[in-house]
C-alpha cells in the first residue's frame, strides 16, 4: 500500500512505504485476534480458560484428572472450553460472602 508523501524525503519514500505496509498488516492481524478474542462462541483452551478463571494451567488439569474442573469437550488431545461452562462453574462456586469459611455467620458483615 504505497503512500505519496511529500513530507517525507525522496530518499527515505521506500523505508516509509515499508513501514507502512508493516504498520498495515500489524493492524489487521491485531484487529482479526481482537475480534475472534471477543467472540463468545469461541473455545477457549487450558491455558486460556485458566486464565479467565485466575488459576493455573497446573491446576486446571488437576481438576480435570480429579473431575472436578468445569465442563469441557475433548477433541482428540485437545481440552476446550466454552465461555458459558467457565460461567456457569464460577456461579457453581459462588460463596455468600455473609457466611464465614466455618459456617458461622459473620457478624461485622452484617453490621453487628
Amino acid at each position: 500500500m504505497p503512500m505519496d508523501n511529500t513530507i517525507v524525503p525522496e530518499h527515505l519514500q521506500s523505508l516509509f512505504n515499508e513501514a507502512i505496509e508493516v504498520l498495515h498488516e500489524k493492524l489487521i492481524t491485531t484487529v482479526r485476534e481482537e475480534l475472534a478474542t471477543n467472540t463468545g462462541d469461541r473455545l477457549k483452551d487450558k491455558e486460556q480458560a485458566a486464565a479467565y478463571l485466575g488459576i493455573r494451567p497446573c491446576t486446571l488439569s488437576k481438576w480435570i484428572t480429579e473431575g472436578t474442573a468445569p465442563k469441557y469437550s475433548k477433541l482428540g488431545s485437545r481440552v476446550l472450553f466454552k465461555q458459558e461452562w467457565l460461567d456457569h462453574f464460577v456461579e457453581q462456586h459462588a460463596v455468600d460472602n455473609l457466611t464465614a469459611p466455618d459456617g458461622q455467620v459473620n457478624h461485622h458483615e452484617k453490621g453487628a
